[in-house]
């Protein structure tokens, strides 16, 4: 599936920045989404690397939290998908917290690595 790519739009008139949040466990996908919305952030949520992918196609955010550890379509995998068309953010929240896994997920693209549990103020 081959896609043209842009660099996301800057927000639009309520001065909201898109944030996809790529996240198989419900609860922490919620947690995220509500602080985030309290933040003033646009959000989408997807539970897995192959909604991700639709999504990010789809809406073009300008920024993305993608976990690691997901079915389908992985987050490392997903990443470096992305970073083949893109050069949006991304920040892989995950519990592979290892030095090697957090040197691993730049190196497929990730712009920062944020290790499980997180504070939630810290993200925002």
């Amino acid at each position: 599936m081959s896609q043209d790519f842009k660099l996301p739009e800057p927000p639009g008139k309520d001065g909201k920045f898109r944030i996809l949040v790529v996240e198989d466990d419900s609860h922490i996908a919620r947690l995220i989404l509500a602080n985030l919305a309290r933040g003033g952030f646009e959000t989408r949520h997807a539970p897995d690397g192959n909604i991700g992918w639709e999504a990010f196609c789809e809406w073009n955010p300008h920024l993305l939290l993608l976990d690691r550890m997901m079915p389908c379509m992985n987050g490392g995998e997903l990443c470096a998908k992305i970073r083949e068309k893109s050069t949006v953010p991304i920040i892989m929240l995950t519990a592979l917290s290892g030095e090697d896994q957090q040197v691993e997920g730049i190196k497929l693209g990730a712009d920062d690595y944020v290790p499980k549990p997180f504070n939630p103020r810290l993200l925002m």
